[in-house]
């Protein structure tokens, strides 16, 4: 048994998420104390005081010289900078938005007078003329026409190839979908369309497997759909976490206890078992193909 699978031995789904917290703390300890196979299995981690105390008696029986001062130090610690880096990465994420807002958005009032159904994106260095942006009738025509396209290609859409190609449909769809997407940007218009544009963006780049545009635009699509009322919200925050594990990491931030369907993945995965993908969508269980167990 390996050192995270024991770990979550004894925890039920409730306990899923502080525990994995606390098995990064516990990992990390192992690392400076230079003890890589050390097996700890905590009866609890909900109380992080009773961890601590239960796990200074775990490494006394181990004789392992860490007083409960040092312990508690080191756990905090590690807490701290988890912290830290989501702040600097909150911090940049928010000048770069700064930015772009600075470039024309905050003064300017764009309003699309374009009727032009088809456009591709194309990165503007300047002020957008009104007579390029499509109106929001145009935009909610295209986005139906975008549907139908994915609706017709998606059973056929691959993966990259192993010169990292991506599908031919695919590439046609996404650069429709960013020229969308940039439209409604420069008017500031949010709406059903919007989201609806978004959620195939989501569903077309877990299907050709293209990382840099599901994470673009996947913490956006569920923020718009869930003021939209539009999809399903739990499956978007499962799109996402699922990409992650897929990955070998698990980002648990903005998993609720409702959401038991992520619980459960999480909970076969830290285990080393294989998901039952019975009850999963196409998009979900395109994902937990993905990840590989051992975890």
């Amino acid at each position: 048994m390996d050192s995270r699978k024991a770990f979550f031995k004894n925890l039920d789904l409730s306990q899923v998420k502080a525990g994995q917290r606390l098995f990064g703390a516990f990992n990390n300890l192992c690392t400076i104390l230079k003890q890589p196979t050390l097996q700890f299995t905590p009866t609890q981690v909900n109380d992080e005081a009773a961890f601590i105390l239960e796990l200074h008696e775990f490494l006394k029986s181990h004789k392992l010289k860490l007083d409960l001062k040092q312990l508690t130090d080191k756990i905090k610690n590690f807490k701290e900078i988890k912290v830290e880096d989501k702040q600097k990465e909150t911090k940049s994420h928010s000048e770069i938005h700064k930015k772009l807002q600075t470039n024309f958005l905050n003064n300017q009032k764009i309003v699309g007078e374009s009727t032009e159904i088809d456009k591709v994106f194309s990165r503007a260095a300047e002020v957008p003329d009104p007579s390029t942006i499509r109106t929001p009738s145009t935009l909610k025509t295209a986005s139906k026409m975008l549907q139908s396209f994915f609706d017709k290609h998606k059973e056929t859409m691959k993966e990259p190839n192993e010169k990292f190609e991506m599908d031919e449909n695919y590439l046609y769809l996404q650069t429709r979908l960013r020229a969308c997407r940039y439209d409604f940007q420069v008017q500031k218009i949010v709406d059903k369309t919007l989201a609806k544009i978004l959620l195939i963006n989501v569903q077309a780049a877990i299907l050709a497997k293209d990382r840099k545009e599901f994470f673009t635009v996947i913490d956006e699509c569920t923020k718009i759909c869930q003021q939209q009322e539009v999809g399903n919200i739990q499956k978007l925050r499962f799109f996402k976490v699922a990409w992650h594990m897929g990955e070998g990491s698990i980002d648990i931030s903005g998993i609720t206890a409702d959401d038991t369907e992520i619980l459960q993945l999480i909970k076969k995965v830290v285990n080393n078992e294989t998901p039952d993908l019975s009850n999963y969508d196409r998009y979900q269980k395109t994902l937990c193909k993905r990840i590989k167990l051992p975890f």
